[in-house]
């Protein structure tokens, strides 16, 4: 659980740095969310908006930064619309 809560608290700095890529500080949504060894990945869908944002994050070790490795944009079909460039 802690891997899940210090991954979610690692995409909401990115959100609140304006770092998140398809979201502004001010969006707000749901999360879902898949969690494997050393990854997570959250699918959130916007208050308003029929599609979903994904982002994969990932870390080498249990105790290494997490970074977002993968962000993307689905339509309701789960078709993917937009991928975002990650720095």
């Amino acid at each position: 659980m802690e891997r899940i809560s210090s991954a979610a608290e690692f995409l909401h700095n990115l959100k609140e740095k304006g770092r998140l890529p398809g979201w502004s500080k001010n969006d707000k949504g749901a999360i879902d969310l898949e969690a494997y060894s050393k990854s997570v990945t959250f699918n959130i869908r916007k208050q308003g908006i029929s599609s979903s944002y994904h982002y994969a994050v990932t870390r080498v070790s249990n105790e290494g930064p997490w970074k977002l490795q993968k962000a993307w944009r689905t339509d309701r079909q789960g078709r993917t619309i937009e991928e975002y460039p990650v720095r």
